[in-house]
């Protein structure tokens, strides 16, 4: 029973805090002292057979009221339970006093308890002093009031007031102490309680920073995974487009292009479409980062790639396929880095030939643009080969094989262009292979041999000069032409110990001859561009006079009119030195190129060569002779000497010798032979003119 009444009570704060359980409990403990006060009331009028109606309904009502305040109390309601038992015990004392039922209750020892209780009570759930004192006076008046009253009522003699007022006292006394005492063990109660309670929130603060303080670990270590998630996203896809592209260019690579290039013929297989492929190889790329370095090089590849994928269309993509990195998958145009200075091109959806010749014509236009390399301008040009799926294969390999052909027969053709593959390229393709094989021995087994031409004084008739060709004899490939080794000569490297030999050759031949007691001329060697950017190139030079012991000034090296527009600072920086060594210079096919007169007067040239296809139509071409009587004015104004190339008929000597150009070369007087037949010449022609004198 009493664990029913205690859940009935507290089930409602077992999990409230300590304090308000204590308030429960005392507050509790006061309605059963007064209902227990009460109901003994109660009791003593029933034994007594007391019947005052008055008495039974003043208990019936404050047993009815002490019920309602427990019930508040049940529910939380502290204050109007404690305010309402208080009014209730005021009240009640009241009416115990002025209510005359017999000797029992005039005492006011019970009255005196009352009053005791009321003051716990008001110092219990008050903390304002005015209230306590309020009730406390208010008590005090009433045990006063109820004292004056009873002696005039009851007429008690004074000493049995004395009696009374001592009982009343005593009552008020051991109440107020009890009172007092519950107070203060309660109090002390609640102050352990509020200690308790400070304590608990105190750990109740320290737990929730500490969660406080795990919960952002947490969240840091959460949010330093998540970071290290995403870098590792990060450094796998970077590992992946370094896997896939070009470190220098970021074009796709080998790998990534050929998963193209079979996504491309496995797409035009089953749709019967043709794509092309287009093979680049930059032109003199490795004279630039040879002459430059290798930054200016790599600087160079930037820009092409950067050029290539602007000008190609916003669905074409530039790679680098030999470098092993390519572009993104469904895309109609590829365009890779083979490595070096080849890229690839792939042209899907191809409908006509048109379509292809077009960007080959960007490609050619954009790359030949001047770009400034280590404070110098330049300019490289590009040669393309294109093979078309499927006529020229159907599988990766050989379109790759056949578009690479089509690429070294557009170096073959000059440079600067583009070829279509066919079936005749392979087999030149087969050509030039042979050539590149038998010409790294060719040396070894003194295969190459050079052929002199005059060079006529157009005014006293006299050989003023002679210029060297190379001629190569193969046991296995015949007579080989220049226009077919020397390409595949400077594009192996093999022009760099081939020139030597032949700067060596000429000019012993040259002292040769004047030992034979001929007169000295003047030999012409012609240089590439290869050749000219080679570091060793002066000490060749000064190696070839010293071994052979020729004059410099009879020495003259040829260079191209192409030549000069190419790196012209370093160039004309070059020629200085090699002019200071006291060798002549010329610049060979003047007209064909860009040069004017105000870029020729800052090179240290001796002589121009206008170029023969100006003297081959001289008869019927007015243009042509007007650039001829142009390039000998320029001549003449910037003292140099002017050679005409390719005179083959009287008619062509004739308007040179009206025009006065300086010398001439040609069929006309003398094709290139071997040196004991220009010796011959030589003498016999020198002899021919003394007699004539």
């Amino acid at each position: 029973m009493f664990a029913k009444i205690n859940n009935f009570f507290f089930q409602k704060y077992e999990n409230s805090d300590f304090i308000i359980q204590q308030k429960v409990k005392i507050l509790l403990s006061i309605c059963v002292t007064l209902v227990f006060v009460v109901f003994t009331l109660f009791g003593t009028y029933i034994i007594q057979r007391e019947t005052d109606p008055g008495i039974i309904l003043q208990i019936a009502i404050s047993g009815l009221i002490l019920i309602v305040c427990i019930a508040l109390i049940k529910y939380g309601y502290f204050s109007i339970a404690a305010n309402t038992i208080l009014f209730v015990s005021m009240t009640a004392a009241w009416i115990t006093i002025f209510t005359e039922s017999g000797e029992l209750l005039a005492r006011l020892d019970t009255v005196a308890m009352i009053i005791g209780f009321m003051t716990f009570t008001s110092l219990l759930i008050s903390k304002r002093g005015a209230v306590i004192i309020g009730y406390i006076i208010a008590n005090v008046l009433l045990c006063i009031g109820s004292t004056l009253y009873i002696q005039q009522q009851l007429k008690f003699t004074d000493a049995v007031m004395f009696e009374y007022m001592i009982d009343t006292l005593i009552g008020m006394v051991t109440a107020g102490i009890v009172s007092l005492l519950v107070f203060t063990i309660n109090k002390r109660a609640l102050e352990k309680a509020d200690e308790a309670t400070k304590i608990a929130e105190a750990e109740a603060e320290k737990n929730l920073e500490l969660n406080r303080t795990l919960e952002e670990k947490v969240i840091e270590r959460t949010s330093e995974f998540q970071s290290a998630m995403e870098e590792m996203q990060f450094i796998n896809k970077k590992v992946e487009h370094l896997a896939t592209h070009d470190v220098l260019t970021g074009l796709p690579n080998r790998l990534m292009f050929s998963q193209l290039l079979n996504h491309a013929i496995q797409i035009a297989r089953r749709q019967k479409r043709q794509f092309a492929v287009l093979f680049i190889d930059l032109d003199r790329f490795k004279i630039i980062n040879d002459s430059l370095g290798h930054d200016a090089g790599d600087q160079l590849l930037q820009e092409i790639a950067s050029r290539f994928k602007q000008a190609l269309r916003a669905t074409d993509v530039v790679g680098r396929p030999g470098v092993d990195n390519v572009g993104l998958p469904g895309e109609d145009t590829a365009v890779g880095r083979l490595g070096g200075d080849e890229f690839v091109i792939l042209i899907e959806e191809v409908i006509e030939l048109k379509q292809v010749e077009t960007i080959a014509h960007k490609i050619l236009t954009t790359a030949i643009k001047p770009i400034v390399l280590m404070g110098e301008e330049c300019r490289v040009t590009a040669s393309i080969g294109i093979s078309m799926y499927p006529t020229d294969g159907k599988d990766e390999q050989t379109l790759m094989k056949n578009a690479d052909i089509a690429m070294y027969f557009a170096k073959e053709e000059g440079k600067n262009n583009y070829q279509f593959y066919s079936k005749d390229l392979q087999s030149k393709s087969i050509e030039r292979l042979s050539i590149e094989t038998n010409m790294r021995l060719a040396m070894e087994r003194k295969e190459f041999s050079l052929q002199y031409q005059a060079r006529l004084d157009i005014k006293t008739g006299m050989i003023k000069g002679v210029e060297a060709f190379l001629r190569w004899e193969n046991p296995y490939l015949g007579s080989v032409t220049p226009t077919q080794f020397i390409p595949v000569a400077e594009e192996t490297g093999l022009i760099i110990p081939l020139g030597r030999w032949v700067m060596k050759t000429a000019c012993a031949q040259n002292v040769a001859w004047q030992r034979q007691g001929l007169p000295p001329v003047c030999v012409a060697i012609n240089l590439t561009l290869r050749q000219l950017m080679d570091e060793n190139l002066l000490e060749d030079i000064k190696s070839a006079l010293k071994d052979s012991g020729m004059a410099p000034n009879l020495l003259e090296l040829e260079i191209t009119e192409s030549m000069i527009m190419h790196n012209p600072a370093h160039l004309i920086t070059v020629l200085t030195n090699i002019k200071e060594m006291g060798v002549r210079l010329a610049i060979d096919n003047f007209g064909t190129g860009y040069s004017s007169l105000a870029q020729i007067k800052h090179y240290p040239i001796d002589t121009i060569k206008v170029d023969r296809s100006f003297i081959r139509n001289i008869s019927q071409d007015s243009e042509g002779r007007a650039m001829i009587e142009a390039i000998i004015n320029m001549g003449k104004t910037l003292s140099l000497t002017v050679v005409a190339e390719g005179v083959e008929t009287q008619e062509q000597e004739n308007f040179l010798r009206e025009h006065i150009c300086d010398e001439m070369q040609g069929f006309y007087f003398s094709k290139p032979v071997a040196p004991d037949q220009f010796g011959e010449l030589l003498r016999n022609h020198d002899q021919s003119l003394r007699k004539r004198i």
